[in-house]
């Protein structure tokens, strides 16, 4: 078994909401007698960032840190990095640890690019001859070749984001922190931290990295810590965890609306007068139903579900069809499906109300939260509309499947039940 190099006993941070407050308000009114912002502001309450944080985490793991604004994990990460002291606790660190916390944070203003990667390196413990060693595939990697002489206060956030993980990535610390290293820089160059990230983990390293992209976290890391109001709520292998974090967020943003983002639960209906469409259809309803027994009970991965179109054709027209298209909770689209194939005389040179009903075999779904998005397709004029608004439907692990061991362990938004077949070679 690897040794332990991030130990993690207890730790807590608390803060003076008022003091908090009364120092940013002094800082920006200058010399005005505190008694007076004491005053207007109070002696206050404390508000807790982490409560008693224990883990461990050995050589080599890559640890995923998620949660919802707030939740601690900045916070964390710095009381690692020895930039915050914890209230409460402490932390023990075996190996040389370097950190990208906030964009600059190591940085020094006045100083050019190139001052500044041996002002970061020797900061992280690194000698001038490692550094000097790095320095061009440093430089390269970066992308700011162009401006390395020039002081980075000039430098934008993306350009600050590069250099900054250029040097942590290219210099021999043992233990990597990164919070929302991914959210700066162009695509190549996200691409290419990706890559490196990747390199650093097949030589050993250890990282602790804090993103709101999950689909990265899956790829990388080997366990996912969530942060809830200051605590971990749930530790474990990425398959396990992230799942568990999407429908949380999704079950939260239910209960204060039914709406999310313009999407509807399992149903929404017009009335005549607002409903989407133009002068030769409009849409009535839209819903998802079990395809058999209760149409309204709830929809596990063996069941079939039926995606029902309703609209009214208000002239005797042939020209249109009707589709949608089924994202994840990630917005990563699944499959769509239309009516260009099936059989429309029913509809043909008539006018009335149609439902057009497309059914997801059972068995083919993962659990998860998924998203409609439904469409209009005018074939005379060679036109996909999309529909301002959709539905969204929660697909839960049928009883049997729930109780496996390895259940959870399959990832992505399908889950097809195949047909399986053992031979006997001899």
């Amino acid at each position: 078994m690897k040794p332990v190099v991030i130990k993690a006993e207890g730790i807590s941070k608390s803060y003076n909401l008022s003091r908090s407050l009364l120092s940013g308000v002094q800082h920006e009114l200058g010399a005005v007698d505190p008694r007076i912002l004491q005053k207007a502001y109070g002696s206050g309450d404390k508000i807790t960032a982490l409560s008693d944080i224990s883990f461990e985490v050995r050589q080599g793991e890559v640890i995923g840190v998620i949660g919802r604004n707030g939740a601690g994990k900045t916070t964390l990460l710095k009381t690692l990095a020895g930039i915050t002291k914890p209230t409460s606790g402490y932390a023990e660190i075996s190996g040389q640890m370097a950190a990208i916390l906030e964009i600059g944070m190591g940085f020094h203003s006045d100083l050019t690019g190139m001052e500044n990667i041996f002002f970061n390196g020797k900061l992280m413990g690194m000698s001038k001859n490692d550094i000097r060693r790095q320095i061009d595939n440093i430089i390269d990697f970066s992308g700011v070749s162009e401006f390395i002489n020039v002081p980075v206060k000039y430098y934008s956030k993306g350009m600050y984001a590069r250099l900054a993980f250029a040097v942590v990535a290219h210099l021999s610390a043992d233990i990597i922190l990164l919070d929302e290293v991914f959210l700066f820089g162009d695509v190549d160059f996200k691409k290419a931290s990706f890559q490196r990230i990747n390199q650093l983990i097949s030589e050993g390293r250890t990282l602790m990295i804090v993103t709101h992209n999950l689909n990265e976290l899956v790829s990388v890391c080997s366990r996912v810590f969530i942060l809830r109001n200051g605590e971990i709520i749930a530790d474990g292998h990425p398959e396990q965890i992230i799942p568990q974090y999407v429908e949380e967020v999704f079950s939260s943003i239910h209960k204060k609306n039914k709406n999310i983002r313009g999407f509807h639960d399992r149903l929404k209906e017009w009335e005549t007068s607002d409903s989407p469409g133009n002068d030769t259809v409009r849409v009535r309803r839209l819903s998802v139903k079990r395809s058999e027994g209760d149409h309204d009970g709830t929809i596990t991965n063996s069941d079939a579900i039926d995606i029902c179109f309703t609209f009214e054709k208000l002239l005797p027209v042939s020209n249109y069809d009707f589709g949608f298209l089924l994202k994840d909770s990630g917005d990563n689209p699944v499959f769509g499906s239309t009516t260009m194939q099936c059989d429309k005389s029913v509809m043909e040179n008539s006018t009335g109300v149609f439902t057009a009903t497309g059914t997801i075999p059972g068995n083919l779904l993962n659990s998860g939260t998924f998203f409609l998005h439904f469409l209009i397709i005018e074939k005379s004029l060679n036109q996909v509309n999309l529909l301002p608004e959709g539905l969204f439907f929660k697909v839960e692990l049928n009883d049997s499947l729930s109780k496996e061991i390895a259940s959870s362990r399959f990832i992505g938004p399908l889950r097809p039940g195949l047909q399986w077949k053992i031979s006997n070679e001899k």
